[in-house]
């Protein structure tokens, strides 16, 4: 089982990796420093009105970029798992995770990125900002979907063909999964979703449904989850299953407040 998540837009480098986990190279590692390049020609006001950020955010990362370093300095480096804040990881929590459950994480856990690509949990990234759907243009490129999608969809598909459940989690964004062409991906791919009671309809509640995914990737490497009958089983936060409403690629998990 392979489990996509999104990344955050808070990165911070505090979190202590455990000694156990083996730190390697982004898969795309070349890439992102190419991409790196474009970027750095593009002035502050530039990347404020690029990525729709304020001025500080945009200076931060046009110092980001203007420093960016492609030698083996790790003191600039910190694993993707443990360096991305927000809802998702928040309530993922890796830091409180067991050994065996970190092992499942960095097996099981893979993350979307903008910059990066596809990301393994202890994947080396330097701090940055660069959302997909950010409107980025390059080269033959109008945007990261037509850069991203097909090397997304093969180096999963590469990796889903050594993994005997055959089945694929999709807890990342809208935004995110984008960059995946699921009609070519050689798996069961499963989309859960989370709603919560609003009135009389259960709607999705962007918030809370960050935070539940970081729970459901918790829960899977938690409980070493590897079929969808284990899935369905899953119950935080007041989130339940709700057979009624769900299909078998995506089951729906409600709140009722």
């Amino acid at each position: 089982m392979k489990v996509l998540l999104s990344p955050a837009k808070k990165i911070d480098f505090d979190q202590s990796v455990p000694s156990f986990v083996k730190q390697q190279c982004p898969v795309f590692e070349k890439d992102a420093n190419a991409i790196v390049h474009k970027l750095q020609g593009l002035s502050i006001e530039k990347l404020k009105l690029l990525m729709s950020i304020s001025t500080d955010l945009a200076t931060l990362n046009y110092e980001r970029f203007q420093t960016w370093d492609e030698g083996d300095d790790r003191n600039k480096l910190h694993c993707a798992l443990w360096a991305f804040r927000g809802e998702v990881y928040t309530n993922l929590d890796v830091s409180s995770l067991s050994n065996d459950a970190v092992c499942r994480a960095v097996d099981t856990i893979r993350i979307l990125s903008g910059l990066y690509g596809y990301l393994h949990p202890s994947d080396l990234i330097h701090a940055y900002r660069l959302e997909m759907g950010t409107k980025f243009s390059f080269d033959q490129y109008k945007n990261l979907y037509a850069y991203w999608k097909l090397k997304n969809t093969n180096i999963l598909n590469q990796e889903l063909s050594s993994d005997k459940d055959g089945i694929l989690i999709n807890l990342a964004s809208a935004e995110y999964a984008k960059s995946i062409d699921f009609k070519k991906v050689d798996a069961k791919v499963i989309t859960p979703e989370f709603k919560d009671l609003k009135g009389d309809k259960y709607k999705v509640v962007a918030f809370w449904a960050k935070k539940a995914r970081g729970l459901m990737a918790r829960y899977i490497v938690e409980n070493n989850i590897c079929d969808e009958e284990g899935l369905t089983c899953f119950n935080a936060a007041g989130y339940y299953y709700n057979k009624e409403m769900s299909t078998l690629d995506r089951p729906i998990f409600v709140r009722d407040h």
